[in-house]
Parts: structure tokens; sequence; C-alpha cells
């Protein structure tokens, strides 16, 4: 199929000598990338059957090559981006299965119907979980101080325990935003808020003290993005009621608002110190960010006052950027967003 459709793409423009090369050369391409990801499966079964000298992480990590791989011959399918998420899920990264699922469904040639029930899966998986406990009463305060947390093998477990209680939370959160109805019974808006209220505050916190990290961030706000952009889910039949899907839009949005909002302060920061890698991912990110803000209608369903706060804080990340990063993403804002 991808040999098929990469010949018939490059066929069509041009003509004679010139067209029929170009369509061998999409055409070779797109079988590169098929091979790559078969490989990539191959490894992957490997690792859950044992059979490779090297052991599971050996193979994991040749499956998550191959796959990369194939997914820069072949940008446009989503196959590579749900086979990732594959190998995410075996290792229980869910914040990075999220993403990988979304960006399988949200591609140009998506991976359906797989990825979507797969996506499915793992939300209900998530779901199911007993939530994160509750932010303590002593999160705030630790977080107030513009200085790292003292030293200390007690601190670090405890702020460790904190950055990834912040990832399930968003991780339920979204789960919740998918499936459109609470675990047990109850209101989805109120379960949503009381959610997002926790996981801003750890947000928050992290943010103050330096433990963000600049992938996690980065993909924590590209799903965030991409659950605007999903279609609506349609549930099974003898489910119960869902929320309507521009509700759960609005809920989605005003959780990419508060996020935003929340890393915001932390970005002059990170441009100086040793979070400069959050910077430039930040940096990278401002022109999509940007984009969702003035040209996304999706976020029209804000009330006035939240899309001004999200603006605001788009303007403090750039404007608490370095020269060079704010440059670098008024020309990628310039030559549009990808």
């Amino acid at each position: 199929v991808c040999v098929g459709a990469a010949a018939e793409g490059g066929g069509g423009e041009g003509g004679g000598e010139a067209g029929a090369e170009a369509a061998r050369r999409a055409a070779a391409v797109g079988l590169c990338a098929s091979c790559l990801v078969y490989l990539g499966d191959l490894e992957r079964y490997r690792a859950t059957s044992g059979e490779r000298a090297g052991g599971a992480g050996a193979c994991a990590a040749s499956a998550e090559s191959c796959y990369w791989q194939a997914q820069r011959l072949a940008p446009r399918l989503g196959n590579c981006h749900n086979q990732l998420a594959v190998l995410a899920t075996h290792r229980s990264d869910n914040l990075d299965a999220l993403c990988g699922y979304m960006r399988a469904l949200l591609a140009p040639a998506p991976f359906v119907p797989t990825a979507r029930d797969n996506l499915e899966r793992l939300c209900r998986s998530l779901v199911s979980e007993k939530p994160p406990p509750p932010p303590s009463a002593a999160l705030a305060s630790l977080g107030a101080s513009d200085a790292p947390p003292g030293s200390g093998d007690a601190i670090a477990d405890a702020w460790a325990a904190e950055e990834a209680r912040w990832e399930a939370g968003l991780c339920r959160l979204h789960a919740l935003l998918h499936l459109r109805r609470p675990s047990g019974g109850g209101s989805l808006p109120s379960a949503v808020a009381q959610l997002r209220r926790e996981l801003l505050q750890r947000l928050r916190a992290c943010a103050r003290v330096g433990r963000l990290k600049a992938t996690r961030v980065g993909t924590a706000l590209l799903v965030c993005i991409g659950s605007l952009h999903l279609p609506p889910r349609v549930g099974g039949e003898g489910e119960p009621a869902s929320e309507p899907a521009a509700a759960t839009e609005a809920l989605a949005a005003e959780l990419l608002k508060g996020i935003v909002c929340a890393i915001a302060p932390a970005v002059p920061k990170a441009a100086v110190g040793p979070e400069r890698p959050l910077a430039a991912l930040l940096a990278a990110l401002a022109p999509l960010a940007l984009w969702s803000a003035h040209s996304n209608h999706r976020l029209a369903c804000l009330a006035p006052e939240a899309r001004r706060e999200y603006a605001d804080a788009l303007a403090q990340i750039g404007n608490g950027l370095p020269a060079s990063a704010r440059s670098a993403a008024a020309a990628v804002a310039e030559n549009g967003v990808a």
C-alpha cells in the first residue's frame, strides 16, 4: 500500500522520463520505510519473547530505532507513530503512548482503525487505575521558593514523585476527556476540574524549582494540542451517556491554557540556568502555540478572559527566551507551521 501510494503520488508531477524517475524514487522510499517498520516489528516481538541474547532492552531499542528511521523516510504515515506508542505502552510510559497514538491518528495518512483502538484501550486502562494522591499541604510552600530544594536523597525522591504524579494526572485527564465520561459516576466537568487543579499545582511547583524536563513538557503540550483535533469518539452500544463533544473540547482547551500559564513564569530562569533545554524546546513550540491561540477555532470556546491569560502567558514565554531563540521562533512563525 505504501509503495503503491508513493508511486501514484510521484507520477502526478511532470511527465516523461522525469516523472517516471520521481515515481521510482518515491516507490523506493516507501518500500524502505515499510521494510523498516517490519524490521522494527520483528525486534519488538523478540523483546517480548526473549529470543535475543542482548535482552529485551536491546531489542526494544533496536525496534525504536527502526520506527524512527521509517518515520523520517515517510513522515506522512501514522503507522510509525503507532508502533512507537506500542513500545511506550510496553514500558509503561503513558505520556509518550498517548502522544504517539494521537500522532498516528492525526497524520496525513492516519493509521486507522488500529491506532484508534489502541488509544481506546489505553484510555480505559488509565481511567481504571488509581488516581494520583492529592498534593500535600507542604507542596505549595516547597514550590514557592525560587531556589532549588536542598540536597538529599529524600528530597530528590519526593520531587521525582511529584514529577511522576503530574504526568499521571495529565494522562488520566486526557483519558477522561477522550472517553467523555467520568470513571465512577458523577459529573465529568467536576472530575476534570479537580484533577486539573491538582495537576497545575504540581506543575507550578516543579517549574519554580527547576524540576521540569524539556522532553516531557513538550510531549505534554503536544498531547494537549492534539486532543483538540482528534475526531469525536463514538461510544459503543450500551455505554453510559457521555458528555457532548463541544463540552469536552472546552475542557481540553482550558487544560492547554492552564499548562501554558503554569510553565510560563519558569521560562526566564530556564533561559539562563541549567534548564536551557526547556527554553530551547519552548522556543520551538512557541509558533505552534501562537497558531493555536490565534488561528485555531477550537480555542474560541474559551472565555475572553481565559484567552487573554493564554495570550499573556505565550507573550511571557516569548519575552523570556534568549534573543536567538526568539528570532528562530519568529522565523518559523513567519514561514508557517508545518
